[in-house]
């Protein structure tokens, strides 16, 4: 539901590309890097219950 966030986070802590790279990444990987995220999230931001700017990735590429 919230991938899109996810993946803006992982391009913006990690520098990694979920499109380009989750393919070669394994399950355990990507759940370490989930759980490494910062505090400054927008995903960790979302599990505390702070509501994201935008949650829908077709609403993020009409505002694109």
């Amino acid at each position: 539901e919230h991938f899109a966030i996810i993946e803006a986070d992982f391009q913006r802590e990690y520098g990694l590309d979920l499109t380009r790279d989750l393919s070669a990444m394994t399950w355990r990987r990507f759940l370490v890097l989930l759980g490494g995220l910062s505090s400054e999230s927008r995903f960790i931001g979302l599990l505390h219950g702070k509501k994201p700017v935008v949650t829908n990735p077709r609403a993020i590429n009409a505002a694109v």
